[in-house]
């Protein structure tokens, strides 16, 4: 499993790319099958120029897992947050497809 991070016109500081690498870790453990060889998790998140301050950082994670291609996004204030609410989705998603592969 290959988790890649990319941030565009933002700099993460170390902890929030420690913070990014856990919740990916948590997704792989939410799912056994995603934590297979050929599976991958791209995270990128950038900062946008908006016209509300609440939604700046936007978040775009991608799960590549066998049969299946996980998409999930979310924008929020802080890059903690947007993450946080896209893993939410991912795992709403990871049930459908657990449930579908039973």
């Amino acid at each position: 499993m290959s988790v890649q991070i990319h941030s565009k016109t933002l700099s993460l500081s170390p902890e929030q790319q420690e913070y990014l690498q856990k919740k990916a870790e948590k997704i792989l453990h939410y799912s056994r099958r995603a934590a297979d060889e050929s599976s991958s998790i791209r995270i990128h998140i950038e900062r946008e120029d908006t016209k509300s301050k609440e939604e700046q950082i936007h978040c775009v994670v991608n799960i590549i897992i066998p049969h299946a291609t996980l998409h999930a996004e979310s924008r929020g204030r802080t890059v903690e947050e947007t993450i946080d609410l896209t893993e939410e989705k991912l795992n709403r998603q990871i049930d459908e497809y657990k449930a579908k592969m039973q």
